[in-house]
C-alpha cells in the first residue's frame, strides 16, 4: 500500500520528517506510517497494536513491496498534522498538541471513531470539559454522538447561560453529527429551565429577611413618598406578609425575570447589565435607599442566585 512514485514531469521532493518521536530512530522503529500528504511517521509496532483493534488487523495485512524502504510503509487517509495530534494524544514521550477544540474533536474522530481506541475514552472526556463553557452546544453534540451522558449533562447545564432558542443567522455545523430529536431534547430542557427560572419572580414565597444585624430589604422598606411604588403588581406577599416594593427594584426584578425566561443561568449579578445598572442610578435618587441598596442587593441576589439554581436542578434532563 506504498505511495505511487511522481510522475516523469513532476519534481521529486523530500518531505521534511516529522518532529521527534516520529523519526528514524534505530532500534525504536519498525514500521512507516505514511500520510496522504506523504509525511512518514516512523512508529513501533509493539505501541500501536495494542491499543488499536484496527492498527492490529491493518499491520498483519501484506503490504506492497518497496525496495527503497527499510520498513514495511503503511498509507493512512489522514494528513500529517491530524495524524501528528492524534499519535501524540497517547505515544510514550509527547503530549497533546491540539490548541483548539476543532482539533481536539478530530483527534477524537480519528482515535474513538475511526481507530477505535475506546480505553481512551476517560482521557478524552477529560480534555472536552475544558471547552464546556466556552462552546457547549459542540461539546453537547459529541457527548451525544458517543453517548457520554455525564459530559452532556454538563454541556446541556452550561447552555443554560446562552439564548440558546433565539435563531441565530448560521446553523453551528456541529448540530450535522446530531439527530434532529437530540437537538429538540436540548432545547426543549432550555425551554423548561426558562420558566422555572422566570418562577422565581412570581412566586416569592422563597424570600427571607435578613438577619437582624441589617434591617429589612429598603425596596420593601422605604418610606418617602418621592420614592415611587410600583402598582404594576399590586401589593405583594413576601414572608407573609404584604408589602409595596419601590418602582426601581420591581423594574429590575420583573425584567431580568423575563431575561431568565430565555436565559436561565443569566448573570442577574453582572454590573454592567443596563437593568443592574440603571436600578442602582434611579436607587441612588432616593436618600433613603441609597445608603443601604447594595448591601442589601448582595445579599437578596445571592439568595436568588441560590433559587434560580435550585429550581433548575428540578428539572428534568436526559439524552
Amino acid at each position: 500500500m506504498s505511495s505511487p512514485p511522481p510522475a516523469a514531469n513532476e519534481p521529486t521532493q523530500r518531505v521534511p520528517f516529522p518532529a521527534f518521536p516520529f523519526v528514524n530512530t534505530p532500534g525504536q522503529t519498525d514500521i512507516i506510517l505514511r500520510t496522504s500528504d506523504g509525511v512518514d511517521f516512523y512508529v513501533q509496532l509493539a505501541i500501536l497494536s495494542p491499543v488499536s483493534p484496527v492498527f492490529g488487523t491493518m499491520f498483519t495485512l501484506p503490504q506492497a513491496e518497496d525496495s527503497s524502504q527499510i520498513y514495511p510503509v503503511i498509507d493512512v487517509q489522514e494528513a500529517s498534522p491530524a495524524l501528528d495530534r492524534a499519535l501524540r494524544f497517547f505515544y510514550p514521550c509527547t503530549q497533546l498538541t491540539a490548541d483548539s477544540l476543532d482539533e481536539l474533536t478530530e483527534v477524537i474522530e480519528i482515535l474513538i471513531s475511526k481507530y477505535d481506541m475506546q480505553w481512551l475514552i476517560p482521557s478524552v472526556k477529560k480534555h472536552l470539559e475544558r471547552y464546556v463553557t466556552s462552546d457547549p452546544i459542540t461539546v453537547y453534540a459529541y457527548a451525544y454522538v458517543h453517548g457520554w451522558e455525564d459530559l452532556g449533562r454538563a454541556a446541556a447545564k452550561e447552555t443554560l447561560k446562552l439564548p440558546l432558542r433565539t435563531p441565530g443567522e448560521n446553523t453551528p455545523e456541529v448540530l450535522r453529527l446530531i439527530p434532529a430529536d437530540a437537538y429538540h431534547k436540548l432545547l426543549r430542557y432550555h425551554y423548561c429551565c426558562g420558566v422555572a427560572a422566570r418562577t422565581t419572580t412570581a412566586d416569592l414565597g422563597w424570600i427571607s429577611w435578613p438577619d437582624s444585624s441589617t434591617a429589612e430589604y429598603r425596596w420593601f422598606h422605604c418610606w418617602r413618598d418621592s420614592c415611587a411604588v410600583y402598582n404594576s403588581r399590586g401589593p405583594i406577599i413576601v414572608a407573609n406578609e404584604t408589602r409595596a416594593a419601590r418602582q426601581w427594584f420591581m423594574d429590575y426584578f420583573v425584567g431580568m425575570g423575563d431575561i431568565l425566561a430565555t436565559t436561565p443561568a443569566a448573570d442577574i449579578r453582572d454590573p454592567a447589565h443596563p437593568l443592574l445598572i440603571r436600578m442602582i442610578d434611579r436607587a441612588n435618587e432616593c436618600e433613603v435607599c441609597r445608603d443601604r441598596v447594595s448591601n442589601h442587593l448582595r445579599h437578596f441576589t445571592a439568595l436568588w442566585v441560590a433559587r434560580i439554581q435550585t429550581v433548575i436542578q428540578e428539572v428534568e434532563w436526559k439524552f
